[in-house]
């Protein structure tokens, strides 16, 4: 398995999950946009773990943006831009979300997750993310 195939099967468990979710719920209908925001999250959740284990900039850098990008993987969440009006929307309707702007401002909004469900997900893809990266440096190593 590479790395593209745990984010496209990661990015299928965690929508179909949201999705699952709201279903239950008997909330509005997600739109084309929601789904979108949800992909947009679901993409920035692997892609800074990947750089994290990576060690792109994120991990050398002392600044207080690297800083906060390592703690948002750590308590898996993202800073996902000027989006504070359609995650708050979206979270009115699924309601599993965690939206903040404390650090930035509305800027670069932080969106995490409030649902063990979604953590257990996102936790079983860092795993995965982990042992392939160390896979990879035992592969270095060895050679």
């Amino acid at each position: 398995m590479d790395i593209y195939d745990i984010y496209k099967k990661f990015e299928n468990q965690f929508i179909g999950y949201l999705v699952v979710q709201h279903y239950k719920s008997d909330g509005k209908q997600l739109s084309k946009k929601d789904i979108h925001l949800l992909t947009r999250l679901s993409f920035n959740l692997w892609n800074r773990k990947r750089d994290l284990l990576s060690s792109r900039y994120m991990a050398t850098s002392g600044t207080m943006f690297a800083i906060n990008r390592r703690t948002a993987v750590k308590f898996m969440g993202a800073y996902l831009g000027n989006y504070w009006a359609s995650y708050c929307n979206l979270n009115e309707k699924i309601g599993l979300l965690n939206i903040t702007s404390d650090d930035y401002g509305q800027k670069n909004v932080y969106v995490g997750l409030c649902d063990q469900g979604l953590e257990e997900i996102t936790q079983q893809m860092y795993k995965e993310l982990e042992d392939l990266y160390a896979t990879k440096n035992l592969d270095k190593e060895c050679a």
